[in-house]
């Protein structure tokens, strides 16, 4: 019991102080929202998890970026491709990279200054 009151009592220590019930919901919704994402989105979700509050609304706002984002691409990839065809027979095309992270080209998010940033950060945060 003393296990479990020494916990408990850490926990309340580390949440804000104007923290509620309504807080609680908040970020329990947003994770409950990143963990149910398919493991094709694990960058996207690390992402999220990187960032300074579990906001619900900034989750969602960040899902349908997301959402936005894979349509579009999606749509253009016909178009791409059919570009990248017609311009394979002339010059060859090299790949690029995107980061997952940032959207910056040339680099993978492992690589990323920015995802590596917040990264340290956030380590630092739970120490």
């Amino acid at each position: 019991m003393n296990r479990v009151d020494t916990a408990i009592h850490r926990i309340q220590d580390l949440r804000p102080k104007d923290f509620t019930l309504t807080n609680l919901d908040d970020e329990l919704a947003s994770m409950t929202l990143i963990r149910a994402l398919p493991d094709k989105f694990s960058g996207f979700a690390s992402y999220l998890l990187l960032m300074d509050k579990l906001e619900k609304a900034t989750i969602q706002q960040a899902f349908v970026t997301e959402e936005s984002q894979n349509c579009h691409c999606a749509s253009a990839a016909p178009n791409v491709t059919s570009a990248l065809a017609a311009l394979s027979s002339h010059t060859p095309v090299p790949p690029t990279l995107l980061c997952m992270f940032c959207g910056m080209n040339n680099h993978m998010q492992a690589e990323c200054s920015r995802y590596l940033d917040s990264q340290e950060k956030a380590k630092k945060s739970v120490h």
